[in-house]
């Protein structure tokens, strides 16, 4: 009789996690957070990871609470495995980072990182590594990480961005030289992108002086794109 009362416990929680998650996905944050909150903490050890994960996902989500989002997902995170585990670690340091909890987000991603190098999170949180320093003004260090994270992870979205904000940096560092390589490389794209790298390769050059090849390129983005934002730029300058 108690093993079938148990069960049938073990089962109404198991009810309510489901519950929780569907209102989760519709985005009805206060219900899925107080379903999950009125469950009894002596759950059995795995359910209760479950609901810690998926209240961690939801005070994420919701935007409110990032400090406990992470203090529930970076704790269960240690006694879960393989996807589950990479992405409670991932969204565990991010919202330390959304805390402004800036250093121990970054010690978050590079433990993340030391334990799924592969992850479908893992690019991202390289490049959040050396961007989290790069938001503070700490130029230096981002170029280092974000070269790093480029030996690593050298294609997709987030090593286009790195090499933008590596550039960009050493553009604010004043090494306009060194920053002409990456927006060089953006130009070579379509869309804004590449009339961002071509706004910016121009005013590197005007900037080391180098004013015939400087004006070339603004009057290359005028001439092609008068209307777009940076072809509007480059009118200006000119």
């Amino acid at each position: 009789k108690l093993r079938s009362l148990d069960k049938e416990a073990k089962l109404d929680a198991q009810e309510h996690l489901e519950r929780a998650k569907n209102l989760l996905s519709g985005r009805r944050w206060l219900e899925a957070a107080a379903e999950l909150q009125g469950l009894p903490p002596d759950l059995a050890p795995t359910l209760r990871d479950e609901v810690d994960y998926w209240l961690g996902t939801t005070f994420y989500r919701m935007r409110r609470n990032y400090g406990g989002a992470a203090q529930l997902l970076l704790s269960v995170a240690k006694r879960l495995k393989g996807d589950r585990q990479a992405d409670a670690m991932f969204h565990g340091a991010r919202a330390l980072s959304r805390a402004d909890r800036d250093d121990e987000a970054i010690s978050g991603y590079r433990d993340m990182l030391s334990v799924h190098p592969h992850s479908k999170y893992s690019a991202e949180a390289s490049f959040l590594i050396g961007w989290l320093d790069y938001n503070r003004a700490r130029y230096q260090q981002a170029i280092g990480s974000l070269d790093e994270m480029l030996k690593r992870y050298s294609s997709g979205t987030f090593a286009e961005e790195a090499r933008w904000y590596i550039g960009w940096s050493r553009y604010l560092l004043g090494d306009y030289a060194g920053a002409l390589p990456a927006f060089e490389n953006l130009a070579k794209k379509s869309g804004l992108a590449g009339s961002k790298g071509l706004y910016w390769s121009a005013v590197a050059q005007l900037k080391q002086g180098k004013e015939k090849e400087g004006e070339a390129l603004l009057r290359k983005l005028a001439e092609r794109e008068p209307f777009s934002y940076y072809g509007q730029l480059a009118r200006v300058r000119l």
